[in-house]
């Protein structure tokens, strides 16, 4: 039989087997842990007042990579350690989007919602926008965006989904972002834990007056 094809059936399988571990862990840790036993934790930036609450016994601290991200967890799969989902809260300043007052954030949701794009296609031009929303998080007005998109990282190319809430305060750009891997959306199961999950995380975004 043909070595090649014997690689690219290996390489198959390898993938598929990934997958299914990923998708298992995701539901088997769903399924292990009931409402009662969620141990919350809230990160406040001391500098912009600004916080989200997140489950430690499911997300875990990793190290920012920009010095916009003020906190980022993980959440991995415990069996081989494939990561299910990201969740990181950055801040900027010095954007058109810092700048608003808050009663413009709603009414200009549409550049908004432009400019976040026109910034992923500079790395993805096949990056696309699923879901623009003006809504409210802790009574003060946000945007929320649903993007498509791949990533390059130590190469190798994934398909992510990004769902994150974007707004100004005090004088900063606030977003508060979560992303997992396309290959969840395989499994419906597996897809509704996570997306769940993240909506629990987003829901905290918290404003201090």
């Amino acid at each position: 039989m043909d070595r090649r094809f014997l690689r690219v059936m290996r390489t198959c399988f390898i993938r598929r087997w990934a997958i299914s571990l990923l998708l298992l862990g995701a539901a088997w840790e769903a399924a292990a842990q009931t409402p009662g036993q969620r141990q919350v934790t809230q990160f406040r930036d001391d500098q912009t007042g600004i916080s989200f609450a997140y489950d430690v016994r499911r997300w875990k601290r990793a190290e920012p990579a920009e010095q916009a991200t003020k906190h980022v967890v993980n959440w991995t799969a415990r069996e081989g350690g494939g990561l299910i989902a990201t969740c990181y809260l950055q801040t900027y300043t010095g954007t058109e989007v810092g700048r608003l007052q808050p009663d413009q954030i709603h009414r200009r949701m549409d550049e908004i919602g432009a400019a976040v794009m026109s910034n992923l296609r500079k790395r993805d031009p096949n990056g696309r926008l699923e879901r623009k929303e003006a809504t409210f998080a802790d009574n003060y007005p946000v945007i929320r965006l649903q993007r498509r998109s791949t990533v390059q990282s130590l190469g190798t190319v994934s398909a992510m989904t990004v769902d994150g809430l974007f707004t100004s305060w005090r004088r900063s750009e606030v977003t508060l972002e979560c992303s997992y891997p396309d290959v969840i959306r395989t499994d419906q199961a597996a897809h509704k834990i996570v997306v769940d999950e993240i909506e629990r995380v987003l829901r905290t975004l918290h404003f201090t007056r």
